[in-house]
């Protein structure tokens, strides 16, 4: 675990490898807190006791949050699979908070009226799926990247930033468009996202993941972008440059290996691609 401060932010990240199924995770704090989580990977079920009553709430990989915590909260992280866990709190005091939204659009106001008035040691913020932006920045700051010294600390300050304004921009969003999606087809299209990261090397298609889904076509492209931001495929193509720049810096594959393994048979469309994600080609992770 690394805890730093970015401007009126303090940033905890979290990488805990080879969690064990039960396994319990207790945070504290030492003052009141505006939190904002961001889950890369994890599956954890959160109690929050206040007083004689106890919430649960269930956050795993993909999950986006916010929340009020003072040093009265009990709160407990039970790992509900044998995992790894990453993820990005950043917190910032309420006083500060306050004077981000004020003078805003009145759904800010809205959305953290809970958080900024608690009646509570603990209280719970809305989840959203994590955004494009949301994952890329999360990309950004848990894999090595080719930068070093001051210019490594900009670039780390540049992707919190980078997050809360995805979080900031995704309730906007939802203030602009109510979702017509049923309960049910939203598990649906998480049960799609689900599909494609278990098997990223899978020739995937629409019409199989619609049929796997019990989704049509129309319902799950429509869908999927409203919750994740962006098309399917872009979502596949994403998350296989992810797995590729994994490939090249976890475990040494060359950059031809991590291109074919995610699906490129062209080096050339391969690096352009990952240029365009991540701000530099391939070759620059073996330089």
């Amino acid at each position: 675990m690394q805890s730093f401060y970015i401007n009126e932010y303090f940033v905890i990240k979290e990488s805990l490898k080879d969690l064990s199924e039960h396994q319990t995770i207790k945070p504290t704090v030492e003052k009141s807190l505006i939190g904002f989580v961001f889950y890369k990977k994890g599956d954890v079920l959160i109690d929050i006791k206040n007083g004689s009553k106890t919430q649960t709430s269930h956050k795993k990989s993909g999950i986006a949050s916010s929340f009020y915590i003072s040093n009265e909260a009990n709160v407990t992280h039970h790992v509900l699979s044998n995992s790894d866990l990453e993820k990005i709190t950043i917190f910032l005091p309420p006083e500060k908070l306050l004077e981000l939204i004020d003078g805003q659009e009145i759904h800010f106001q809205h959305y953290f009226k809970n958080l900024v008035t608690p009646d509570a040691p603990f209280i719970q913020g809305k989840n959203f799926a994590s955004s494009l932006e949301m994952d890329t920045a999360m990309s950004n700051i848990f894999q090595p990247n080719k930068y070093t010294g001051i210019v490594q600390n900009l670039f780390i300050e540049s992707q919190i930033n980078e997050l809360m304004f995805a979080y900031f921009n995704r309730i906007e969003f939802d203030a602009k468009k109510s979702s017509k999606l049923s309960k049910s087809d939203i598990e649906k299209i998480y049960y799609v996202r689900e599909l494609i990261l278990s098997d990223l090397e899978a020739p995937l298609t629409l019409n199989s993941l619609a049929r796997q889904s019990l989704l049509n076509e129309f319902k799950l492209k429509s869908g999927f972008k409203e919750l994740f931001g962006m098309p399917v495929y872009q979502y596949i193509l994403h998350k296989r440059l992810e797995k590729a720049h994994h490939y090249i810096i976890n475990r040494g594959y060359s950059i031809q290996e991590a291109a074919l393994l995610v699906g490129y048979s062209s080096l050339g469309s391969f690096s352009n691609a990952f240029l365009k994600k991540f701000g530099y080609r391939p070759s620059n992770l073996r330089g």
